[in-house]
């Protein structure tokens, strides 16, 4: 029997999760609304009048498929804009994040005894502020 290498046993694991599944493809779509917004091919323009304060939803252009805001711009460019701006702060909070985690992860672990607890006691006392 051929053996499974992880990536193909965690592969397999999600497709048959379809919740799981399901949630990565939102994900991906909105990272890739978030690189179209990037580049400008999207929503490069979010802050421009689109239609007339507050015009209801309407199929007639995509623009304003959510209708307008009080100042007339479109709820959908300013929608993706959004996540272009949710997603840029996830990344980059993670840049920051992974580096901390992984030097004081690998302190307390080479180390142990009181930079151990020490590390504990910070992680605990800064998670419960938050």
């Amino acid at each position: 029997m051929k053996g499974r290498s992880l990536w193909q046993d965690a592969w397999r694991r999600l497709k048959r999760n379809h919740l799981a599944f399901t949630c990565i493809w939102i994900v991906c779509f909105y990272a890739l609304l978030a690189l179209f917004t990037k580049f400008g091919w999207i929503a490069s323009n979010w802050g421009k009048e689109v239609g007339v304060s507050y015009a209801p939803p309407s199929l007639e252009n995509w623009k304003l498929f959510f209708g307008t805001d009080i100042f007339g711009r479109s709820v959908v460019l300013k929608t993706v804009y959004g996540a272009y701006v949710s997603m840029t702060v996830g990344l980059l909070s993670s840049c920051i994040a992974i580096p901390i985690g992984v030097v004081l992860g690998a302190s307390a672990g080479c180390l142990g005894g009181t930079v151990d607890s020490l590390v504990v006691w910070a992680f605990t006392a800064f998670s419960n502020l938050i």
